[in-house]
């Protein structure tokens, strides 16, 4: 039986939205412009390591940084996403700051994501940092499908996705209610918990772990380019939530399910899995 049967919608959030004002705004631009990466992105690669040697594919790579770092690590380090700004952006880094040993082993191109055109059983690893949320539900199964066709009997799949539904429907409603729109509103048509996004994976994907991280000062990060007014409030949320004896609550109990705000997987994909129907 397919897991992953034919979607019958076509939503999907526009390519356009991805410009370069947006993709200047996602986590990790400032470390983006110079040459180093956002910790986010070194901890995902780690999750996948050792990788020299091996080939891997970032599902929505954005900027390129964890495929710049891939094959730094000595991999044949593919990307795509479906943004010509993303694209475009990756590959003007590549040809500025990586050496030719290094540039040699990265493929950055644009591709849906819903219909790889890539062989079964290519990738070693494959990650999605920061795309599920992203993406509508039946596009999400059909994406992993694909990863798990292209996946290598014994490849890994490394998640990340933030925020974490439960903070999220809170903090928008308390945001809506003061006439606050928040620019995720746009954008995030799927966030997770742990147990929905533990629900997409099982049935193709073995998980070997899935769990939920709290960031400090997470809502002061949220709220730079906003009203001073919604900036104090912020900085008052974060300080209710990450001084001593709340993180160490937090951390110990089961608030750290609707206060964690990033959500990790590791997973395998079962060998019995059937290639979806993508046409």
């Amino acid at each position: 039986m397919n897991t992953f049967r034919k979607s019958h919608t076509q939503r999907s959030v526009s390519p356009d939205v991805y410009d370069n004002e947006s993709l200047s705004d996602l986590r990790g631009y400032r470390e983006f412009q110079t040459g180093a990466f956002h910790d986010l992105f070194y901890r995902s690669v780690q999750l996948a390591e050792p990788l020299e040697g091996k080939t891997t594919l970032d599902i929505g790579c954005g900027r390129g940084e964890a495929v710049f770092l891939c094959a730094q690590r000595g991999c044949c380090a593919y990307g795509i996403d479906y943004s010509e700004t993303a694209i475009a952006m990756a590959n003007e880094f590549i040809r500025k700051n990586l050496d030719d040993e290094v540039r040699d082993r990265i493929v950055v191109q644009r591709m849906d994501a819903k219909r790889l055109s890539f062989n079964d059983g290519t990738f070693d690893a494959v990650f999605m940092v920061d795309v599920v949320e992203h993406l509508y539900p039946d596009e999400l199964r059909l994406v992993l499908g694909e990863i798990a066709r292209v996946l290598k009997p014994d490849g890994t799949l490394i998640i990340h996705t933030s925020p974490n539904k439960y903070l999220m429907a809170a903090a928008r409603t308390i945001a809506h209610l003061f006439g606050v729109t928040m620019k995720s509103d746009a954008t995030h048509v799927n966030e997770q918990s742990v147990t929905s996004l533990k629900s997409v994976l099982r049935g193709a994907y073995a998980i070997q772990r899935i769990w939920i991280e709290k960031d400090r000062n997470f809502w002061s990060q949220c709220t730079v380019e906003r009203s001073a007014a919604v900036r104090f409030v912020a900085r008052l949320v974060d300080f209710i939530v990450d001084n001593p004896f709340s993180e160490y609550l937090i951390k110990r109990s089961f608030l750290k399910f609707y206060v964690g705000n990033n959500i990790w997987a590791i997973a395998r994909k079962e060998q019995n899995t059937v290639r979806p129907s993508c046409a």
